[in-house]
């Protein structure tokens, strides 16, 4: 059960890549005045990067060492929160301006290497932050003990939207409400 499961998280996060580059003529623009204000730090491209060894590092530990149950519940949560920020991405096409990268950093090649493998058209909500606290509120159903470092760890990842120009502050909520939402109704209503 748990490898089809995973194979169900991978062919739903495969769906990303097209629809996030499809062509699209009209877009949504969710920028504030407040994310004008926002510095732009290359430096944080580490953490927005780190995420992507959290998620497969935390999938990874599910599968191995709980039940399948509780594997199953977190799947279905990153299933839910993909399958439903998709059908807002197709409806609410957004797109943001990248800075200019001057190619001279570590930060700012990774930078140049995330922005060319994918074009800018699925930033509300943010994936980023919804996967992230996912699998922080997962970790910490289990070890509550953690929760300082998860915290940190996942302010860390969240922030590195901002501040590589990743996503403006409304795709950071609305992503951040989507997780909270699916993890409460999937962990605590959905009694399986």
């Amino acid at each position: 059960m748990k490898f089809i499961l995973l194979l169900a998280l991978i062919l739903n996060t495969l769906l990303y890549f097209p629809i996030n580059n499809r062509n699209v003529k009209k877009f949504f623009n969710f920028e504030l005045p407040l994310d004008k204000k926002i510095p732009y730090l290359p430096i944080f491209s580490i953490f927005y990067v780190l995420a992507y060894f959290y998620w497969g590092g935390t999938v990874l530990f599910a599968l191995i060492n709980q039940p399948d149950s509780y594997f199953l519940k977190l799947i279905i949560s990153l299933l839910i929160t993909g399958i439903s920020s998709y059908i807002l991405y197709l409806i609410f096409p957004a797109t943001i301006s990248w800075p200019k990268l001057s190619n001279i950093s570590i930060s700012e090649k990774i930078l140049k290497m995330i922005h060319g493998t994918v074009k800018a058209t699925s930033l509300f909500p943010s994936l980023h932050i919804a996967y992230t606290l996912i699998y922080t509120f997962f970790l910490l159903s289990l070890f509550p003990n953690l929760l300082i470092p998860l915290s940190l760890l996942t302010i860390l990842i969240c922030v590195s939207t901002v501040f590589i120009k990743a996503h403006y502050l409304l795709d950071l909520i609305a992503g951040a409400f989507l997780a909270i939402t699916v993890f409460y109704l999937v962990f605590s209503v959905w009694l399986i």
